[in-house]
């Protein structure tokens, strides 16, 4: 492709555009590759044709990603050319959640601090819990707080995974063939205030009239994607939110803590305005229900409850197991969610997907015994 556009008659600007997004959309295909296998063969337009790679250390990775954000950062429009395609400010998220995977905290706080200074986003406000249709729902485009977001459309045919649930009514007596999350005494949702409206709004709520189906209730089932116009079919319009301001909020929060080695004023601001959203209120005024910074002083506490909000604020969206694993917290998580009985439970396998038998056939760089990843 980034042939292609050099040998296409363009102006610069639509050169830019297309390089920016070209390399914005490799750099998002790269950080997921690392952070599901860690060092991964790297090819890029200079060795296309070397198909026998080794396997390249995770931090040139993340630092090949950053890089290639930055130049999408300059190089694309501050407005998408269109619903899907990124803009300066997806390549700065990228660039952000990357910064903070690499340990360049100071550098994910600033890429942040430019989305959130350059005051083109805003959370969706919410006054009762079926408000957030108006963030998640099938018709939810465009939203004041969607900065990268994957597409979907029914007409088209396109559907995801764990959308497949969300149905606009309750089930009767959770009586549902499904997907549960976890068993009921996983600490992390036993603990949800069960005011916060996304406790009400992403769990189905159980019926108590009637008994087809009757199942025991064990688990949690999602609802944040429903489909008032779900008619059995296995498509949807209900987009995934790959980067939306709220994300933006949580991490700069982070990156700032970690940063400074204590939380700030600031951190603390922003991550309320997550918090005030999830009660109804206005995101940007204070309330008294606020977290107090001296309440949440240290480092340590402060960033267990920016995981945590993150945790509730991005329930279903595919987004906590990689949180747990960055942060060093995934084998606590299992252990407070009733999985294990001791957190060396946690092997390796956890931690990394196993590399395909394929890639051991086919690139000759790689020995299966020497680069498969431990635990498998």
């Amino acid at each position: 492709i980034l042939d292609g556009i050099g040998n296409t008659p363009l102006s610069q600007q639509e050169y830019n555009n297309l390089t920016g997004e070209t390399r914005f959309l490799r750099a998002f295909a790269y950080s997921w590759l690392v952070r599901n296998w860690g060092a991964v063969p790297f090819f890029d337009e200079q060795n296309m044709n070397d198909f026998n790679k080794p396997r390249t250390p995770e931090a040139d990775i993340w630092k090949f990603v950053i890089d290639e954000a930055d130049y999408a950062a300059s190089n694309l429009p501050e407005v998408a050319k269109a619903a899907g395609r990124p803009s300066r400010y997806a390549a700065l998220a990228l660039k952000t959640e990357a910064c903070l995977y690499a340990g360049r905290y100071e550098e994910a706080a600033e890429a942040a601090g430019l989305i959130i200074s350059s005051k083109r986003y805003s959370l969706v406000e919410v006054g009762k819990a079926d408000d957030f249709l108006d963030l998640y729902g099938h018709t939810a485009n465009a939203t004041s707080e969607e900065i990268f977001y994957i597409k979907f459309n029914r007409d088209s045919g396109s559907t995801i995974a764990y959308m497949y649930l969300c149905k606009p009514n309750p089930f009767v007596n959770m009586g549902a063939v499904g997907i549960y999350t976890d068993y009921q005494k996983n600490k992390f949702i036993q603990n949800w205030d069960q005011n916060d409206l996304r406790y009400q709004f992403g769990l189905y709520k159980q019926t108590q009239n009637g008994t087809l189906n009757a199942l025991t209730k064990t688990g949690m089932v999602c609802s944040k994607f429903r489909d008032s116009e779900w008619t059995g079919s296995s498509t949807t319009s209900n987009d995934n939110p790959v980067y939306r301001y709220a994300d933006i909020l949580l991490y700069y929060a982070e990156a700032v803590c970690r940063w400074k080695g204590a939380p700030t004023d600031d951190a603390m601001e922003k991550l309320n305005m997550v918090r005030r959203r999830a009660y109804g209120q206005k995101p940007t005024q204070a309330s008294s229900s606020d977290y107090k910074l001296a309440d949440y002083a240290s480092k340590d506490a402060f960033l267990a409850l920016v995981l945590q909000e993150r945790g509730y604020e991005t329930i279903f969206e595919g987004k906590r197991y990689n949180d747990l694993k960055r942060c060093g917290k995934l084998a606590e998580a299992a252990l407070a969610a009733g999985r294990i009985s001791t957190l060396s439970e946690v092997g390796d396998a956890a931690y990394w997907w196993p590399i395909p038998t394929d890639e051991f056939n086919y690139n000759m760089a790689l020995d299966q015994t020497k680069d498969q990843n431990p635990g498998y």
